[in-house]
């Protein structure tokens, strides 16, 4: 068989450098990792072994101050980054608690999320030793009291949020305050990821296909359709017959996902293949994936006539 036409695979993210001067290699690309990166915000090298972190993808960015709400009181020395999670899973929201004196003791932490007049989370060091800091998380946001945890130790210190919602999509603001050092600010811009469902795939009249499609008239067409399901943001969605992809023609209607694919001259070899629908909104979980099996119908190469011999006399009954 034939594809109607050839075609690439399109990433779904690039790769972006940082103009600002000082950027560590860490801080000034995209990281797509499908298991835990190890990274380091505060020297941009790599930590140990004991100090791998859930995170799925951070870039420090240099947006500009009025490109943010004006509750999210930025300044110059800001520290501003890209979060981006996966529905279910976990992410780290990095807060730089070294001050800028060195011996000095940190007070107090508030997390603001934009929008939100209140902290939506606090720790609370005053008169209190590092390990016995009073924890507060606000109960409309983070509806499970441990759903999200301040990490002081080891570094780097983060917001540790599990079970990702949707919902924890958001500009979140930081602020360290010390005994005698400036008071520290840190924003990001978190984005929660919906993973779509596998994809439902269609015949010509709009029914669905379920595992095996045909069977098919050798030297006819074969066309299919894939509708996505499900996923923030709307999916990309591609055909493949093993690890090749092949030409597919996609269209957005009413925010549903649609792709066709045409296969000319369907031949007897084409019999058991397995034809994918592939849907994906990032490139850190596998894509979510519907297979189909190719059968074909083809006349028989020979035929035989097979069987013990039978001879009739005459004058006898049956």
């Amino acid at each position: 068989m034939k594809p109607h036409n050839g075609s690439s695979a399109v990433g779904l993210f690039t790769k972006e450098t940082s103009s600002r001067a000082g950027f560590s290699s860490l801080a000034s690309h995209w990281f797509f990792r499908m298991s835990a990166v190890i990274v380091s915000i505060q020297s941009g090298v790599g930590l140990d072994a004991h100090q791998q972190y859930n995170i799925r993808y951070i870039r420090e960015v240099n947006t500009p101050a009025e490109n943010y709400p004006p509750d999210a009181d930025t300044g110059q020395n800001t520290e501003r980054y890209e979060v981006l999670g996966i529905a279910g899973g976990s992410t780290d929201l990095f807060c730089n608690l070294m001050p800028a004196i060195q011996g000095d003791d940190l007070l107090l932490v508030l997390w603001y999320k934009i929008g939100i007049s209140s902290p939506v989370y606090t720790f609370d060091v005053r008169g209190r030793h590092l390990d016995s800091a009073v924890h507060y998380s606000d109960k409309t946001l983070f509806d499970e009291p441990t759903r999200a945890v301040m990490r002081v130790n080891p570094v780097p210190s983060a917001l540790v949020i599990t079970n990702l919602i949707p919902g924890d999509t958001g500009l979140y603001k930081c602020r360290a305050d010390f005994k005698r050092s400036p008071t520290r600010h840190s924003l990001l811009n978190l984005t929660v990821i919906v993973p779509p469902h596998p994809p439902a795939v269609l015949d010509t009249e709009g029914e669905q296909v379920v595992n095996v499609v045909g069977p098919v008239i050798i030297n006819a067409k074969l066309t299919l359709f894939c509708r996505s399901h499900g996923g923030r943001p709307s999916p990309e969605l591609s055909w493949w017959i093993g690890s090749k992809m092949v030409h597919h023609e996609m269209r957005v209607i009413n925010g549903v996902t649609l792709t066709q694919v045409t296969l000319e001259g369907i031949s007897k070899q084409d019999d058991g293949s397995i034809l994918s629908c592939r849907a994906s909104n990032n490139n850190i979980t596998e894509p979510a994936q519907t297979n189909i099996t190719i059968k074909v119908a083809y006349p028989p190469e020979m035929v035989k006539i097979v069987g013990q011999k039978r001879f009739v006399s005459g004058n006898f009954t049956f």
